[in-house]
């Protein structure tokens, strides 16, 4: 364990910054992975199927678009 650190300069900061630091960088690996969706080869076709052809909207549907608050 101490020959992969030698090489890396000493970095000088308390425990706090550390462990916030820590944190900060796993919260982001978190997000990122969250903000990302892998599809299969066959997902993403059918995706992109939908969104050129998409389906006729149903009674449910249209009921729910003409019930929604009306932007200001």
């Amino acid at each position: 364990m101490v020959g992969r650190w030698k090489d890396r300069p000493v970095e000088h900061t308390d425990l706090t910054a550390f462990v916030v630091k820590s944190a900060l960088r796993a919260a982001k690996s978190v997000i990122e992975k969250a903000e990302h969706l892998t599809l299969s080869e066959r997902d993403s076709l059918r995706v992109l199927e939908a969104l050129e052809n998409p389906a006729t909207p149903n009674a449910r549907l249209m009921r729910a678009a003409r019930d929604l608050p009306k932007a200001e």
